[in-house]
């Protein structure tokens, strides 16, 4: 029976034995204490570590959730181990970062390169400029872009000396220059610019910091620099003013390599006399027109030409027909020179003593062609307004005439035909107007 329990009222779950009835003294609240307190004892470090480990697992399951936290958390340690490794290890990894950054950076310099040739192209287009229309012209006929060739053309570069120098001793093997001889330059010193390039050169050798096999590339100054290309026993030098275009390098390698492969006997045991190795002039002087525009084949200079006489003939062509044009504009304005209206003569059947001029019988039609151009007026007068033109050889038939004028039936170049007046003059056949002159003449007549 459990104590507290209502009498006669067994609490007890079915087949339950009493703690008295067995015999177990009741708990003691003062022992389970005791107990907790061993237990603290013995497993209380445990237990503070498995729950800071919990709270530690749980952090990081959550940050493993978000990957913004997660990145927060790895970005201080990623800097730490990269700079580390830069400071220990720079070459490893710049190796390993190189396919990745210069892919990258290649691919910025050409596009911000694309964008400067767009820009310059878009200026050049704005202007009416004969030499960039020139330039444009060329990259057409010989297949390069237009804003490339432009570009390029806008860039100043010029090869000014090449010189081929002995790598063993310094000696100056071979010279070619743009300029003139005597006129300047580096003419009568290249033998001693060829020494001190090789001073300099081994100088930077030993003295420079960098690896094993490091040569010196490039001399700048001013505006000039000296480009140097060295091979295994002679390199050149070569002087250039401006930006050299990317052939150039290229270039200078491939003439250095054949020239070491055709006189390398002669390179190997060079006794100082630079004459055997004149053959060499061509090679050294293909680099003088690098950068420059090539010349026009036979076949783009054909077009040239051809397009160039069609051109004329169409500038010739509208010349010729705006000089016809103009003679046709101004002819009829100069052939109606103002005049005074003469005066009407009018018949009457009035007697008068003083003889009355009567205009005679309308003479028959006369055909004539015109020879020239004139206006058609409505009343035989300057002040009247023209309403068409008799071109040349327009068929006009005379009716009659008055003072200086014509009347005149004529058919227009629209097939229109008209009647009007005409100012006497050259451009109608002088034949039918005379004829109408004097059919026209009035005769005196005595009022009765």
């Amino acid at each position: 029976m459990i104590d507290g329990a209502g009498p006669g009222v067994d609490a007890s779950p079915p087949g339950a034995v009493s703690i008295a009835a067995a015999g177990v003294p009741p708990p003691d609240p003062a022992q389970d204490l005791a107990i907790e307190s061993l237990r603290q004892i013995l497993v209380g470090p445990e237990r503070s570590v498995v729950t800071d480990l919990t709270a530690r697992v749980d952090t990081i399951e959550s940050r493993l959730g978000d990957d913004t936290a997660l990145m927060d958390a790895i970005a201080p340690l990623m800097q730490a181990a990269i700079g580390r490794q830069i400071r220990e290890a720079r070459e490893e990894m710049v190796e390993a970062l190189y396919p990745i950054i210069g892919a990258l950076i290649g691919r910025a310099v050409a596009e911000a390169m694309r964008d400067l040739a767009r820009q310059v192209d878009a200026r050049m287009r704005g202007g009416l400029n004969p030499r960039l229309a020139w330039w444009r012209l060329r990259a057409r006929l010989g297949g390069a872009p237009g804003d490339a060739t432009v570009l390029r053309a806008m860039l100043p570069f010029e090869v000014e000396d090449v010189l081929l120098i002995h790598r063993a001793t310094g000696l100056l093997l071979h010279h070619v220059t743009r300029r003139p001889r005597g006129s300047g330059g580096i003419d009568g010193d290249a033998d001693v610019v060829s020494g001190m390039l090789t001073a300099i050169r081994d100088f930077a050798a030993t003295t420079l910091p960098g690896q094993a096999g490091d040569e010196l590339e490039e001399i700048q100054h001013g505006q000039q620099r000296i480009l140097l290309e060295g091979g295994r026993l002679a390199y050149l030098a070569v002087i250039v003013d401006g930006i050299e275009p990317p052939e150039l390098r290229p270039a200078m390698r491939d003439r250095l390599a054949q020239i070491e492969r055709r006189f390398r006997a002669t390179l190997e045991d060079y006794e100082g006399d630079a004459t055997v190795l004149a053959p060499a002039g061509p090679l050294l002087g293909e680099m003088l027109v690098i950068g420059q525009p090539r010349p026009l084949g036979r076949a783009q200079k054909l077009l040239l030409a051809g397009i160039g006489a069609a051109g004329l003939a169409v500038v010739v062509g509208a010349v010729l027909v705006a000089g016809w044009l103009w003679r046709a504009w101004r002819a009829p304005a100069a052939t109606a020179p103002p005049t005074a209206a003469p005066p009407v003569v009018m018949a009457t059947s009035v007697p008068t003593p003083r003889s009355t001029p009567m205009a005679g019988a309308t003479p028959a039609p006369s055909e004539g062609v015109m020879a020239g151009n004139a206006w058609i007026r409505r009343a035989p007068s300057t002040a009247e307004a023209a309403f068409g033109v008799a071109v040349r050889g327009t068929r006009v038939w005379v009716l009659g005439a008055e003072g200086d004028w014509l009347r005149v039936r004529a058919v227009l170049p629209d097939g229109s035909a008209v009647e009007g007046w005409m100012a006497d003059g050259p451009w109608i056949q002088r034949a039918a107007a005379a004829e109408a002159r004097d059919s026209a003449t009035p005769t005196p007549k005595t009022g009765g």
